[in-house]
């Protein structure tokens, strides 16, 4: 084995022809002295891609999340925390299925972990397929109302020191190195946080844990979005149940993070509550969304009591 090891993981879900675009884009990465492991975990797959992975990459690391389990969600936060715990390397590189990886761009991000025992998680800057249609994010920060921020202006994309580093974010989405060892000590909150939020929550308690969260612009990515609008995958009603469900649990859970919760009661839930239900008739399933929207806020609401600061 070669002084560094780094375990790719990649959580996925019925998006085989972009998984394999993102598997061939991994294995054409260059890494000077460092060996690869590559774990996919497919979540509830229907389509082709469980005997497309096994067929075509035999080498990868697949871990099957069967389905028929009664979860109708097992979400992001839950496959990764999956594929870490099989992971054999040292370094863990988080990637999403829908993105395509830069050769360079294992080798920076661990390059980075290697020389700042104070970095907690590195992410590349991500630009949005197809290339040349820009920055998508460099970071993420959230402000006290519960709205996450895309940094990608080029006055962000300025401010890098002389290690090619940009200032602090709140959490990375989509792609990001961590050390195993700090996922150990700072572990995804998968109870609370299967999928929506779990960026977020595991970024705030990285801070709070005296490490900090960086982008390194030597690095980049490429994310094939396939949506334009505010909120992701609205007419999938258990997703649309997390994310109302993570909402809520977020102001209770970091407390100081946030507005006073009246506010977001009275002024900012209204507007929100608006919002989704536009999408919802939009949709053609509004009822079915509606109701899992608002199970998903009594569900926050009820998790929520359970915190300390509440």
């Amino acid at each position: 084995m070669s002084e560094v090891f780094v375990s790719v993981v990649i959580p996925t879900q019925n998006r085989w022809k972009k998984l394999e675009r993102l598997l061939v884009s991994v294995m054409a990465s260059q890494l000077s002295n460092c060996d690869l492991e590559i774990i996919v975990v497919a979540d509830n797959c229907v389509d082709e891609t469980i005997d497309a992975v096994s067929e075509r990459f035999p080498d990868v690391k697949l871990i099957v999340v069967p389905s028929g389990t009664g979860d109708q969600l097992f979400g992001s936060a839950k496959s990764r925390h999956l594929g870490a715990s099989f992971a054999n390397g040292p370094y863990l590189c988080f990637i999403d299925d829908d993105n395509i990886v830069d050769p360079q761009m294992l080798y920076q991000l661990v390059e980075v972990l290697r020389t700042s025992e104070k970095i907690g998680a590195v992410g590349p800057v991500m630009m949005r397929w197809p290339d040349g249609s820009g920055v998508w994010c460099a970071g993420m920060k959230r402000d006290s109302l519960g709205f996450n921020h895309y940094l990608r202006s080029q006055r962000v994309l300025s401010g890098v020191d002389e290690s090619g580093l940009l200032p602090t974010c709140d959490f990375i989405p989509n792609v990001f190195c961590t050390r195993k060892s700090t996922l150990l000590s700072v572990p995804f909150d998968v109870q609370r946080f299967p999928h929506n939020g779990a960026e977020l929550d595991w970024g705030i308690r990285i801070q709070e844990a005296g490490l900090n969260m960086r982008i390194s612009t030597k690095a980049r990515d490429w994310h094939d979005l396939g949506y334009e609008s505010f909120t992701t995958r609205i007419d999938n009603a258990a997703l649309v149940h997390d994310q109302a469900r993570c909402r809520v649990i977020l102001r209770y859970v970091h407390p100081p993070r946030f507005s006073p919760s009246f506010a977001f009661w009275i002024l900012w839930f209204p507007l929100i509550s608006a919002y989704f239900s536009v999408r919802f008739l939009r949709s053609g399933n509004f009822f079915r969304l509606a109701k899992a929207y608002v199970d998903g806020t009594i569900d926050g609401l009820r998790i929520a009591k359970s915190s300390p600061d509440f």
